[in-house]
């Protein structure tokens, strides 16, 4: 007898629900194949329910309703006709963030092999690399404040932490992803930042770095500036 793994569903608002059910129509098809059987629980967690309950972001009772949860399906929230932009993507996405550590933001960019690139004279065996992305620090501390509301000399001020812990723990996972995908004799890994803008903030990405080529030999280390990295994805 299968076993079921649950997930909690949040689809979300307008194109989230969207996506969400055009994604959860394909279970059927590969349901056969599981060694576990899927059990999608779908959350009424979106601009509606903020508004019927009169809150800005997840309290205790839902967040400890997600936690009974095997994995989180979410999809994209918002819509500024019923809420502010702004107050689900904090009050949603990033309390589920911080309310369970969520440190890493993995994205896989691979073009599958068959599949045709956009880019000419490339194809699987070149474009393969992965985005390892911190999840709850930087910008995403939702921390900041605006002065003068109102006035000519209204300030909005976002506060950027990024902790040397947190910095040191996505390496350590870019490492041990870099080391798992053996795509070349020794691994490579790359950090990226603005260390020459964001200088307070980029002190502890060049002490990780720094720590790191000493204490890992058999990992190629880079660095790039932001823009640059984006150029060179290309």
């Amino acid at each position: 007898m299968k076993v079921r793994h649950r997930v909690g569903v949040i689809a979300g608002d307008l194109n989230g629900i969207t996506v969400t059910d055009s994604t959860l129509s394909l279970y059927p098809c590969f349901r056969p194949a599981l060694i576990r059987e899927i059990f999608h629980d779908r959350l009424p967690y979106n601009a509606d329910y903020f508004n019927e309950n009169h809150i800005t972001e997840l309290g205790e009772e839902e967040l400890k309703q997600l936690a009974t949860y095997d994995q989180l399906y979410l999809g994209a929230v918002g819509d500024p006709t019923k809420i502010k932009p702004g107050v689900l993507e904090v009050g949603i996405l990033l309390k589920i963030r911080q309310a369970f550590d969520q440190y890493v933001n993995l994205r896989p960019v691979v073009l599958p092999e068959g599949v045709q690139s956009p880019i000419v004279g490339k194809d699987h065996r070149h474009i393969n690399f992965e985005i390892l992305r911190e999840n709850t620090e930087g910008l995403y501390v939702a921390k900041g404040e605006v002065l003068n509301e109102g006035t000519d000399d209204e300030v909005g001020i976002q506060q950027m932490e990024c902790s040397y812990k947190g910095v040191k723990r996505l390496a350590e996972f870019a490492v041990e992803r870099a080391r798992a995908r053996k795509r070349f004799e020794k691994p490579r890994v790359h950090f990226v930042f603005k260390t020459n803008i964001l200088t307070y903030a980029g002190k502890p990405w060049t002490r990780v770095q720094r720590e790191f080529e000493e204490k890992y030999l058999d990992v190629e280390f880079g660095y790039m500036h932001f823009d640059n990295f984006l150029m060179q994805m290309v």
